[in-house]
């Protein structure tokens, strides 16, 4: 089959090993969870005794994708994050309000396929929380040591919200101790598989890795004297939630 293509961020789709992100499919909707994206596809095809042109089934695509995602996500996003169905399907609409095209195929049998991307931040936006606020003087988050939590065995379906527990159950850190602005950028904390360029790209030059000793759900297990070893140089990554999620 012959096809032309237009390609925006082609290295997406060429990416060696070494880059690949921690990415979760379900249904038609990808959630990378390294690079806080949410990716799905819309379609069209025209119909040989119709008239149509190119234009026309391009956007006919992107509807399609469009209806598809606000149809699809608000019942995933009710397993990752807490809130009525009004508030997920909200969500949903502002996903779709700023997607944007990444690539399309046209193909020579009418067909045209859009692969759409937007921002998982936004798409995993909780409401009715009370952040933590940034000192007057913030510093850019380039400057922020960045903190590590390596966890034990791999997971397979990441999570937005969590919470670091000490090994007597005690709470040590949750989403209230987190600032908008840095949940806005990397949720609470960005996912990655192995200790490859993404990984490196995002913590920097500067960061602390803390052995993460049990996970259950949402629900991290640290020890309590690490923690508060750490948790002085380490301030600024919690509430920039410059934190990266490690897997072995």
């Amino acid at each position: 089959m012959i096809r032309l293509v237009l390609v925006l961020g082609l290295w997406l789709a060429i990416q060696p090993p070494y880059l690949a992100a921690v990415t979760v499919r379900s249904g038609e909707v990808e959630m990378d969870w390294s690079n806080m994206k949410v990716r799905f596809t819309g379609q069209a095809i025209g119909q040989a005794e119709q008239t149509w042109n190119w234009r026309d089934l391009a956007e006919s695509a992107l509807n399609d994708g469009l209806v598809e995602f606000v149809a699809e996500f608000p019942q995933l996003r009710s397993t990752l994050i807490k809130g009525s169905p009004e508030q997920h399907r909200q969500a949903a609409y502002d996903v779709a309000s700023t997607t944007y095209i990444t690539k399309t195929e046209f193909f020579e049998t009418a067909a045209v396929t859009h692969q759409l991307e937007s921002s998982l931040t936004r798409a995993l936006m909780p409401s009715d929380v009370k952040w933590a606020s940034l000192d007057s003087q913030s510093m850019s988050e380039d400057d922020v040591m960045a903190l590590v939590l390596h966890l034990p065995s791999a997971w397979k379906q990441p999570f937005p919200i969590y919470e670091v527990y000490d090994e007597q159950g005690n709470l040590l850190w949750g989403i209230n101790s987190v600032s908008q602005e840095g949940y806005s950028r990397n949720l609470m904390g960005r996912w990655f598989d192995a200790d490859g360029r993404l990984f490196r790209r995002f913590i920097g030059k500067q960061s602390l890795t803390l052995e993460v000793q049990s996970i259950t759900a949402n629900r991290l297990v640290v020890k309590k004297s690490d923690w508060l070893a750490a948790q002085e140089r380490v301030a600024s990554a919690l509430k920039y939630a410059k934190i990266a999620i490690l897997q072995p």
